[in-house]
């Protein structure tokens, strides 16, 4: 970010969204290989460059998170279908068609299904997932899932569960405007088996859970 800012290629003065995630990192997680981890086994930030033809199948995010899209290069057909979880359009269900061009961002939020198709060469978008006030409790009840049951198999450390533990209590505070209760985020240890604790204790932050699945959608 700070490269495309100084080439004039990014505004300074942007929609928070944009501001990235060090805000909330560096409060929790304080150190890089943790968040090295954490985007690289949530696949938190991406570049997609695809084929024409190539796409993604039907599908929402299992983190349970808020995503933009800025397309870069090429042109990507969207389908997007959800459900908004709060104001005045609250449990009606939508579904929009749109072809991105470059230049231009589409943003979702949490549990809307979608699906792409890149139709030029090259098809090139920076996509980025988003915590917010509509979002991250949703986030949070995943990943504490995640560290004590290990049920999406993203082989976290037991160094970026502990970390994360914090995370949950940063994001309440900060659209919440106060301390969660005590017992909304338990520590993921006192959750945990004995045989998810030796798994933890067996991935290290510099380990890779790459195998060729994709554990990040359903």
């Amino acid at each position: 970010w700070r490269q495309l800012e100084a080439n004039g290629d990014f505004p300074r003065k942007r929609h928070n969204h944009f501001r990235g995630d060090g805000w909330w990192m560096r409060r929790c997680l304080k150190k890089k290989e943790l968040f090295d981890e954490y985007h690289m086994k949530t696949h938190w930030k991406i570049i997609l460059v695809g084929t024409p033809g190539s796409g993604m199948f039907n599908h929402s995010d299992t983190l349970k998170t808020a995503s933009w899209h800025a397309h870069v290069s090429g042109e990507k057909y969207w389908a997007v279908c959800g459900s908004p979880k709060e104001g005045r359009r609250k449990g009606e269900f939508y579904c929009y068609e749109d072809v991105l061009k470059e230049g231009e961002i589409l943003f979702y939020s949490v549990e809307w299904h979608h699906l792409t198709e890149c139709l030029d060469w090259p098809t090139i978008t920076l996509t980025n997932t988003v915590i917010h006030e509509g979002v991250f409790e949703y986030v949070a009840d995943t990943l504490l899932r995640e560290c004590s049951e290990n049920h999406l198999n993203f082989h976290f450390s037991e160094q970026l569960c502990d970390g994360l533990d914090d995370c949950y209590h940063v994001w309440h505070e900060t659209f919440r405007g106060r301390k969660a209760p005590e017992k909304r985020w338990l520590p993921w240890r006192s959750l945990a088996s004995e045989e998810v604790l030796a798994e933890r204790r067996k991935w290290g932050p510099k380990d890779s859970n790459y195998d060729g699945r994709n554990p990040i959608s359903s």
